[in-house]
């Protein structure tokens, strides 16, 4: 019998991936984090520009 809970995979998108990276790193339970760039594209609503949305994958144990 496998006794190992499964873990939560989350994606999340933000502004700086180091910094998101480093963040979760330090929550309990969070057993991977990974980050990356992808094509993915933001607008930011106070200028109307778009700016890259570097997502950052997290899987945590219940």
């Amino acid at each position: 019998m496998n006794t190992t809970p499964a873990l939560t995979t989350y994606v999340v998108a933000g502004g700086c991936f180091w910094c998101l990276d480093a963040a979760y790193r330090q929550l309990r339970g969070v057993t991977e984090v990974l980050s990356c760039y992808t094509g993915v594209k933001r607008i930011n609503l106070a200028t109307s520009k778009c700016a890259p949305a570097p997502p950052v994958m997290l899987r945590q144990s219940p």
